[in-house]
């Protein structure tokens, strides 16, 4: 009877965990961090719908990040058409001090490396093992 207790103690601890461990959606701006539930990028601006069912627009030139579907996402300065553009990121992984992004583009995508702020290199099919590599993605 004890050994029962004990298992259902367990299960249900656990199960609180994994409840618990599903991911809330936030955006980051100047003011501080915003909790919500969804988050739709639209390009210049992200669809919001917060935790009240409030649905707004907010433009994306005063997001810095945001975090949905355990996915983060990072502005990040990128020339796109020869245009210098601040663009939405997916963060994959860090390490030293090189970042490694994923950017979608028109339907393809493209792993981009940041050293900092700056734009360290793009992985192109003739690097592209030796920073899977790095960074450890195989």
């Amino acid at each position: 009877m004890k050994k029962l207790f004990v298992l259902l103690i367990s299960v249900g601890f656990l199960f609180s965990l994994t409840a618990s461990a599903q991911s809330s959606a936030w955006y980051q701006t100047p003011e501080g961090q915003v909790s919500c539930k969804k988050i739709n990028d639209q390009g210049d601006r992200l669809r919001v719908v917060f935790d009240n069912g409030e649905k707004k627009n907010i433009p994306a030139a005063s997001v810095s990040s945001y975090f949905i579907d355990d996915k983060l996402f990072v502005k990040k300065e990128l020339f796109t058409d020869g245009v210098k553009q601040e663009q939405f990121m997916e963060f994959l992984k860090t390490r030293d001090d090189m970042s490694l992004f994923l950017f979608s583009d028109k339907g393809s995508y493209r792993y981009l490396v940041y050293k900092g702020d700056e734009l360290f290199v793009e992985v192109l099919e003739g690097n592209r093992d030796e920073f899977m590599r790095f960074f450890h993605m195989n």
